[in-house]
């Protein structure tokens, strides 16, 4: 058993609720087209499966002025759009 990272880069869709704010929980809407619910679903059946998860976040607009990020593991936003 060791520490591994997983590192995804890409440009879509990345998620949905963008209406809410820094803050507030996103449960997100659960169709497959979008990509945070996706990763949302991912890392929960990680931790389900007995993985020790310690970071686990979606970055929007990574470096940008405005960027959101979205704790996985708390569901809670950071940032607004």
């Amino acid at each position: 058993m060791g520490h591994y990272t997983l590192f995804i880069e890409a440009t879509g869709n990345a998620s949905c609720k963008l209406n809410l704010g820094d803050g507030v929980k996103v449960f997100g809407c659960g169709q497959r087209a979008c990509a945070g619910c996706e990763f949302r679903d991912v890392v929960q059946q990680l931790r389900e499966k007995g993985q020790s998860i310690s970071k686990a976040v979606l970055v929007h607009n990574p470096g940008e002025p405005g960027e959101v990020i979205d704790d996985l593991l708390t569901r809670i936003r950071h940032g607004n759009f």
